[in-house]
C-alpha cells in the first residue's frame, strides 16, 4: 500500500500503480490489475496503450485506456479481483460524456466534456485546423481537439516564449507539422508533432519554404496578406537606406532584403485610409531592431512617427516637427515632405505677394506658399503649378487663407481675365472658378494690396 501512487480517482475508485504495475485502491485495499497471467502496466498490453482511470461497474470495475500514438480509446471490464474479463472500443464522445458526469479531465485535453465549442480556429490547412482553447494551442481534426504539448507544458503564445507565435499546422505522416514565427526577429520554424499533438522535433524554416507552402495550400500563413511571395505585388513609394516603404494589395508595407513586411495597427492593416483623418505614409527607416514610419496629415500639415517592431506592428507613436523632417531629409538626401526640396526650403523661396499671413511666391520647382515659415508647394494633379503650368498665359497673383486651405488668384496675360483656385492645406488644387475684376478690386480694398498690378488699391 505504501508504494501505491494515485493517478486518477472516480468516486471511491483510485487508479494508479505500485512497483509491479497498474492497480486500483478501493477502501484502502490495493487491487492489482491483471491481463491473463501478466500484470497490466504502461507497457502491457503495449502498443502505446496507457491507463486513464477506472470506475465501479456491476461485475467489478471498468478501466479506461488511451492509445497515445493513435489517439484511440478503449475500456476493460475487470472482475472484483482486478482481472481482465473483456474489452471494447470507446468513442471520444463517450469519454467526453463521462468527463461531464465525473467532472474530471480524463483524456488529457485540458477540458471537461467536449472542448470543440471552446476551440477558436486561427488557420486551416487541408483538414487540420490550428487554433487554441482556454489552455493553449491545439489542433482540431475530424471534430477532435488535440492539445499541442511541449514536454509537460502546453504550447501557447507564451510557451516556448521568446516571441514565438503559432501560424498553422498540416498533416505529416501519422502526426502533424506545426509552423511558428518569431515576431521580433521575423524568423520561422516548424515542430513535428505526434498524433497526440506532442512535440517530437523542431527545425528552422526559410521564408521561401513558407511562400512555397502558401502556394500549395492557397493560404496566407506568414500574415503578409499575400499567398506566395508578395514581392512582385509590392509598389515602392520611398526608400531610406535599405528600407523600402510602399504598399501591396491590402495596405502599407515595408520591403527589406526582399521580404515584404505588412504594417499593422492593432488588428488592422495600415493604409491611406487607416488610421484615417487625412494621414498618409511618407517613408520608413531602420530603428533598432524595428522601424520608424513617418506620416503626414494632409489636412493640417502636421507630421508624426510610428515605432514599429520587426514584424511591422505598431508599438508607439509621437508628433514630429517640420524641422525634424527637414533634418532627416538632409541626412538621407530624400524629399520626404513633398515640398520639392531637400532640407529647409525657406532660403530658396522668393515672395511675390503677401495677403494676411500667407506669402505667395516660388522656389526652384514652381509656385508655392509660405505660412508660418513652412513652404507649401502648389500642385495641379501630379504637376507643380508654375508660370508655365497650367499654361495659356496664366500667372499667379497671390493667395489667402480659405477655411482649412487656401485660395490662389490668377490673371491671364492674354485675355486679362481672372480666376481662383481652391487649394487644400497641402497646396493641392481642389477646384477652380472665374473671378471678376470687381471681386479683385473689392479684395484689394479689404487687404490694402494692389493685386492686379494696375498701380492702385481698389
Amino acid at each position: 500500500m505504501a508504494d501505491f501512487t494515485t493517478e486518477q480517482t472516480f468516486g471511491d475508485v483510485e487508479f494508479g500503480s505500485n512497483a509491479t504495475g497498474y492497480a486500483l485502491r478501493v477502501n484502502s485495499q490495493v487491487i492489482p490489475i491483471t491481463w491473463g497471467t501478466a500484470r497490466a502496466s504502461a507497457t502491457l498490453p503495449g502498443n502505446g496503450w496507457v491507463g486513464l482511470g477506472a470506475r465501479q461497474n456491476a461485475s467489478g470495475y471498468e478501466l479506461l485506456w488511451k492509445n497515445t500514438p493513435g489517439g484511440w480509446f478503449a475500456a476493460w471490464n475487470l472482475d472484483a479481483t482486478g482481472a481482465f474479463t473483456s474489452g471494447r472500443s470507446v468513442t471520444l464522445d463517450e469519454i467526453h460524456t463521462l468527463e461531464t458526469q465525473v467532472t474530471i479531465d480524463i483524456d488529457g485535453d485540458n477540458s471537461i466534456g467536449s472542448p470543440s465549442a471552446q476551440f477558436t480556429t486561427q488557420q486551416t490547412i487541408g483538414g487540420v485546423e490550428f487554433g487554441s482553447n482556454a489552455t493553449g494551442y491545439a489542433l482540431r481534426v475530424n471534430s477532435q481537439v488535440i492539445p499541442i504539448t511541449w514536454g509537460t507544458a502546453r504550447a501557447s503564445a507564451n510557451v516556448p516564449g521568446g516571441g514565438w507565435v503559432g501560424l498553422g499546422a498540416r498533416q505529416n505522416g501519422s502526426g502533424y507539422e506545426m509552423l511558428w514565427k518569431n515576431t521580433p526577429g521575423g524568423w520561422f520554424a516548424a515542430w513535428n508533432l505526434d498524433a497526440a499533438g506532442a512535440f517530437t522535433s523542431g527545425r528552422s524554416v526559410t521564408l521561401d519554404e513558407i511562400h512555397a507552402l502558401e502556394t500549395q495550400v492557397a493560404a496566407d500563413i506568414d500574415g503578409d496578406s499575400a499567398v506566395g511571395s508578395p514581392s512582385a505585388q509590392f509598389t515602392t513609394q520611398q526608400t531610406f537606406g535599405g528600407v523600402e516603404f510602399g504598399s501591396n494589395a491590402t495596405g502599407y508595407a515595408l520591403r527589406v532584403n526582399s521580404q515584404v513586411i505588412p504594417i499593422t495597427w492593432g488588428t488592422a492593416r495600415a493604409s491611406a485610409t487607416v488610421p484615417g483623418s487625412g494621414w498618409v505614409g511618407l517613408g520608413a527607416r531602420q530603428n533598432g531592431s524595428g522601424y520608424e514610419l513617418l506620416w503626414k496629415n494632409t489636412q493640417s500639415g502636421a507630421f508624426a512617427a510610428w515605432a514599429l517592431n520587426a514584424s511591422g506592428a505598431f508599438v508607439s507613436g509621437r508628433s514630429v516637427t517640420l524641422d525634424e523632417i527637414r533634418a532627416l531629409e538632409t541626412q538621407v538626401s530624400v524629399d520626404i515632405d513633398g515640398d520639392s526640396t531637400i532640407g529647409s526650403p525657406s532660403a530658396q523661396f522668393t515672395t511675390q505677394q503677401t495677403l494676411g499671413g500667407v506669402e505667395f511666391g516660388s522656389n526652384a520647382t514652381g509656385y508655392a506658399l509660405r505660412v508660418n515659415s513652412q513652404v507649401i508647394p502648389i500642385t495641379w494633379g501630379t504637376a507643380r503649378a508654375s508660370a508655365n503650368v497650367p499654361g495659356g498665359g496664366w500667372v499667379g497673383l497671390g493667395a489667402r487663407q480659405n477655411g482649412s486651405g487656401y485660395e490662389m488668384l490668377w490673371v491671364s496675360t492674354q485675355s486679362g481675365g481672372f480666376a481662383a483656385w481652391n487649394l487644400d492645406s497641402s497646396g493641392a488644387f481642389v477646384s477652380g472658378r472665374s473671378v471678376t475684376v470687381g471681386e479683385i478690386r473689392v479684395l484689394e480694398s479689404q487687404v490694402g494690396v494692389d493685386i492686379d498690378g494696375d498701380g492702385r488699391v481698389g
